[in-house]
């Protein structure tokens, strides 16, 4: 049976011990000055301090700390997770509404032009395992593939009004640089090796818990 093609970025399923994900997130600010477009299974990294994609390194008058997208490269900042959910409501002085702002209850994602700051859910915890959907042109990825490292390929999804990410791993290899490790692939029926395989992979570098040799906070 063939693999379906639908992308979804990262989507937490248990921790390293076996427990299944419990839903638990943390909360995190995207600065109305960020470039970049958010959505659920997008991987996400504190701002260094050198800034990236319009933003500045910090946190909000609230202390909720500022994130921007992980491109892949650790030698910047290392990434903390990938978002679960985004923020519909206020949560005080620095949610980027004023009182008596309407709030959006259908908001699924944050646009890349952005009117205001946003907040969203991050699944942050470095012991998490995660499911990712191989690219199309993995179609040789086979049982080989478990133990290796992976990058990714970070996508919008072409429906850009739905809440999921189309981000993919694109390169498998014995890199140590690559950004996650290949740990399984889901026990289930519809699951065959070759193209649009669903991985199970889990960070290899994480900046609340697995800094590579070197590596410094942001």
């Amino acid at each position: 049976m063939a693999n379906p093609a639908a992308p979804h970025g990262l989507q937490p399923v248990q921790t390293q011990d076996g427990n299944p994900w419990n839903g638990k997130a943390n909360l995190y600010h995207i600065q109305s000055t960020d470039t970049k477009a958010y959505y659920n299974g997008d991987i996400v990294q504190l701002v260094p301090a050198a800034g990236l994609n319009g933003s500045t390194q910090g946190s909000d008058i609230n202390g909720v700390p500022n994130i921007t997208g992980f491109t892949g490269s650790q030698t910047a900042c290392l990434p903390i997770g990938a978002i679960v959910g985004v923020q519909v409501a206020p949560i005080g002085v620095g949610a980027g509404q004023t009182q008596g702002t309407a709030v959006n209850l259908n908001l699924q994602f944050v646009p890349a032009a952005k009117l205001n700051d946003y907040y969203v859910w991050v699944a942050d915890d470095p012991s998490l395992l995660f499911e990712i959907q191989g690219s199309a042109s993995l179609a040789a990825a086979q049982a080989t593939t478990v133990g290796s490292n992976a990058s990714f390929l970070p996508t919008a999804p072409a429906n850009t009004i739905g809440p999921l990410s189309a981000t993919v791993v694109d390169t498998i290899a014995v890199t140590a640089t690559l950004p996650l490790k290949i740990v399984g692939i889901p026990y289930r029926p519809n699951v065959a090796f070759g193209v649009n395989m669903p991985l199970l992979v889990v960070f290899n570098t994480h900046q609340y818990g697995k800094p590579s040799p070197g590596t410094v906070g942001v």
